[in-house]
């Protein structure tokens, strides 16, 4: 009995050791696949965040370029309407509420340049060249041979309105370029500037 008992001892350990270890090596490579597998989905999940993020901040640069050539456009705008203003009042007379239409058309049109200037120098962290150095010469355009006093010639104002234009359709190339991948197209030349062109 002694060895029966032993015998039937020994097959229910030998059953239940192969069982058990096939129990437990598949245990283990369950538990071996599950942390892979968290490991995999953590991945996953931060390769999910970085890509919206990337996305998030590509977004708002976009709208911060497009911000930034709107407001400069507009600031331009503000300028040729003030030349047209200071022209006007050039033009109207020489009493004194002539030379205070002509003041307050002509600090429009400083403030305006001004303004210019300083979105500028924001867009520099934004745009990358040559679009960047386009957009420069756009706002020097506009803002060189600005008059410094409240009463423009005829001559002169033509000069500041082609500048002003041509500027603003810098602007325009710029713009396209960088909000809707347009190649950058030709620098625009100015009336004045073909003028001397084709004289020359």
């Amino acid at each position: 009995m002694n060895l029966a008992i032993q015998l039937l001892l020994t097959v229910v350990v030998a059953g239940g050791g192969a069982y058990f270890g096939t129990y437990l090596r598949e245990k283990a490579k369950n538990l071996a696949t599950k942390e892979d597998m968290d490991k995999i989905l953590l991945g996953q999940e931060t390769i999910k965040q970085q890509l919206a993020h990337s996305t998030f901040v590509e977004g708002r640069r976009w709208e911060l370029k497009r911000e930034v050539v709107w407001d400069l456009q507009k600031q331009m705008g503000i300028m040729r309407d003030a030349a047209i203003s200071l022209n006007a009042a050039s033009r109207a007379g020489a009493g004194d509420v002539f030379a205070e239409r002509r003041q307050e058309a002509l600090d429009r049109l400083l403030a305006a340049a001004l303004q210019a200037t300083t979105l500028r120098a924001i867009a520099g962290s934004l745009i990358e060249d040559p679009a960047g150095e386009r957009l420069d010469d756009a706002v020097r355009e506009c803002s060189q041979g600005l008059p410094r006093e409240s009463w423009l010639s005829q001559e002169e104002f033509e000069r500041l309105a082609n500048r002003i234009h041509t500027g603003i359709l810098g602007v325009q190339v710029v713009a396209r370029t960088i909000l809707f991948d347009e190649p950058l197209a030709p620098a625009p030349i100015s009336p004045v500037q073909q003028a001397a062109n084709e004289t020359a």
